[in-house]
């Protein structure tokens, strides 16, 4: 089997919230998954390429980080 994409569940809230990132062989995306919804977090301007680390228990922010240019910076997203 030959995926384009797949997806990794990294960090997970009380109420069964899944955030993580989806992977294809070029870059990174991250997410958060609320037992029917799938949100794609955006990046801010300039970066790409993000990886998701945490979530906090109540689900409303979630930590990584995404690639400017050649380095990689901490990212804190509020979660929709």
């Amino acid at each position: 089997m030959n995926l384009s994409e797949r997806g990794t569940g990294d960090a997970m809230t009380d109420d069964g919230t899944i955030a993580g990132e989806f992977i294809s062989t070029s870059s990174s995306t991250g997410f958060v998954w609320t037992h029917s919804t799938t949100t794609k977090l955006s990046v801010p301007k300039g970066g790409g390429s993000s990886r998701v680390w945490s979530i906090s228990n109540d689900g409303k922010y979630v930590g990584g980080d995404a690639k400017f240019g050649s380095y990689r910076k901490a990212v804190l997203w509020r979660a929709p």
